[in-house]
């Protein structure tokens, strides 16, 4: 499991493994190893494998590892190219992987990532609406989130 890893991350530069990935190293579906120490803790005991997931940044939180490694960056890619963040919910996306419509739909209405104080103050910073239409409604999710203007 650790060369499959290894191997991984020589080849891409990060950890970022998504859980469908079957892995570089024969016999080793290493999304699924990847997804069992995020979630179960798996190979933690020791110590030398920790520090060696440490020194590469490792993600040990799954939803911040799929924030950070695809929703932000098809967000800020999207910012970048259209100057705003009214992400119709039919757009696919311009970073693979990602329907961007559906993501941006899930943080109206569940929240989605707004747990993540860093990624809810770089939306309200960029005008990101909770409520498309209705500014009262904007402003009352917002205050629910927590996050000020």
């Amino acid at each position: 499991m650790w060369p499959a890893l290894k191997a991984y991350h020589a080849a891409r530069g990060h950890l970022r493994v998504s859980q469908r990935h079957r892995g570089d190293v024969e016999g080793v579906h290493l999304g699924e190893v990847v997804h069992n120490i995020r979630s179960h803790q798996a190979f933690l005991q020791h110590a030398d494998f920790v520090a060696w997931l440490d020194a590469r940044g490792f993600a040990y939180d799954a939803r911040r590892a799929r924030l950070v490694g695809t929703v932000w960056p098809a967000l800020k890619v999207y910012h970048a190219a259209r100057g705003h963040l009214r992400v119709s919910q039919r757009h696919r996306g311009d970073v693979e992987g990602v329907h961007l419509g559906q993501v941006v739909s899930s943080i109206r209405s569940q929240q989605a990532f707004l747990q993540h104080a860093d990624f809810a103050a770089w939306l309200r910073a960029r005008g990101f609406r909770m409520h498309a239409r209705d500014e009262r409604a904007d402003r009352a999710a917002w205050a629910r989130v927590g996050a000020s203007e």
